[in-house]
């Protein structure tokens, strides 16, 4: 009975913490790495949000058929006037940094002028 309570209040604990998550795609607008906060539109305004001491900043590389893409590691600065995917969660009633995924950039195909 125990295990059932522990794992019962273990799921309502993670789904509530998913109902305070929200997720954002922007354009990053400014970066500051020595406060650790990141600025980018949010409803037609500019808004700066901290990030977690152990947020997650990175993008994804080229995958191998068959494999999953893997994730390449960047640092605060390099997000900067990019595009990305944020995701926020509340921590101690403030809404902070959680992950910062960089959009991929398609590249243009040259054409052959043969």
């Amino acid at each position: 009975m125990f295990r059932s309570m522990l794992v019962g209040s273990s799921i309502l604990l993670l789904s509530f913490n998913l109902i305070l998550a929200d997720t954002y795609k922007a354009k990053i607008t400014g970066v500051d790495d020595e406060k650790r906060t990141v600025t980018f539109e949010v409803d037609g305004k500019d808004k700066t949000f901290n990030l977690t001491k152990d947020a997650k900043i990175f993008t994804t590389g080229k995958a191998k058929k068959g494999t999953p893409a893997p994730e390449i590691l960047i640092t605060l600065p390099a997000v900067k006037d990019k595009s990305a995917t944020v995701t926020t969660d509340k921590v101690d009633g403030k809404e902070v940094v959680t992950t910062i995924k960089l959009e991929e950039t398609k590249k243009k195909k040259k054409k052959d002028v043969n």
